[in-house]
């Protein structure tokens, strides 16, 4: 199986209702691989050897039913949304519903045009959080970045109420500078904040020299800053 490869994965007992399911969304979708199947315990199967990006699938199944899988799906991969189907008209079941934790009902029949929009929403939402999460680089990462691009500019970096700038030169750190330390010692004690938030500004005003180590020294001696 490709890496990276993007998948939905269609439950239901019903094979003409998986079928449906299946064909309309490819149509909208067709960069997704579908698995559509009608049995729960094939489905566990499945999960438990690929990495889905959407799960849908029926509640009252034989033998393995959707509720397995939904609590396997949150206990494995909880990032993981879950549209969890169901003929029953029952509280407890609608109630499982959350969007916050990546779950979604929709009681049968339902309309397609509704169920093809919510999982458009919940692509949308899913394909943002990872573009973003994947952008963020730590500090660290962002520092060979710059490195290997050969930067020039500044980086601002801020941690609760301290506050900081690292300046580059050919993508090496020339200068560092915080509210209590400068040079070697302030890049030392920025690379251990906790929680930090920057903003890489490009620049090519000069800026006087205070360090002379090499970053990937300095991120190996991060552990000694005061």
């Amino acid at each position: 199986m490709k890496q990276g490869e993007k998948r939905i994965l269609v439950v239901d007992d019903e094979e003409s209702l998986t079928w449906g399911i299946t064909k309309n969304l490819q149509k909208q979708y067709k960069d997704y691989k579908f698995y559509s199947l009608n049995s729960g315990e094939e489905a566990l199967s499945v999960l438990k050897r690929l990495q889905f990006n959407l799960v849908i699938s029926d509640i009252q199944m034989p033998g393995t039913n959707g509720l397995v899988l939904l609590d396997y799906v949150k206990k494995h991969n909880p990032e993981v949304p879950v549209i969890i189907m169901s003929s029953l008209n029952k509280p407890e079941i609608k109630n499982l519903a959350n969007p916050n934790t990546g779950i979604y009902y929709f009681e049968k029949p339902f309309e397609m045009v509704e169920f093809k929009k919510t999982i458009s929403n919940i692509l949308r939402k899913r394909s943002i959080k990872k573009r973003s999460k994947k952008e963020k680089l730590t500090l660290d990462e962002l520092i060979k970045k710059n490195f290997q691009k050969k930067f020039n500019g500044f980086v601002t970096v801020k941690n609760v109420n301290k506050s900081g700038v690292l300046h580059f030169q050919g993508g090496e750190i020339i200068h560092a500078k915080t509210d209590e330390f400068e040079g070697e010692l302030a890049l030392i004690n920025v690379l251990n904040w906790k929680k930090i938030n920057y903003n890489v500004v490009l620049s090519n005003e000069p800026v006087q020299k205070t360090i002379y180590y090499g970053w990937k020294m300095l991120i190996q001696d991060k552990q000694l800053a005061v």
